[in-house]
């Protein structure tokens, strides 16, 4: 078993993450895109993943409001996936 640790930025919303045209297509924001270039950045140097992987994920969010927990990790998952 390999275990990798990552401190990573808070992801942003959902909201500010996708955006659609009125044609129903559907784009990462550039927020969105900035977040990503982050994770692959920090990824980039970690070992790389060919079979199941496990996440333990903790969130320490930026201020006290409240949040949808769901939403964080849609935008962390993709980010860790286009990372490679």
């Amino acid at each position: 078993m390999c275990e990798v640790v990552l401190e990573l930025p808070y992801p942003p919303t959902v909201n500010h993450y996708w955006k659609h045209t009125r044609n129903g297509i559907h784009y990462v924001t550039k927020q969105g895109k900035a977040y990503q270039s982050a994770v692959g950045f920090l990824a980039k140097n970690t070992k790389k993943f060919t079979g199941k992987v496990a996440l333990n994920v903790e969130i320490y969010p930026p201020d006290n409001r409240k949040r949808d927990i769901d939403n964080i990790f849609k935008a962390l998952f993709d980010s860790l996936t286009y990372a490679g």
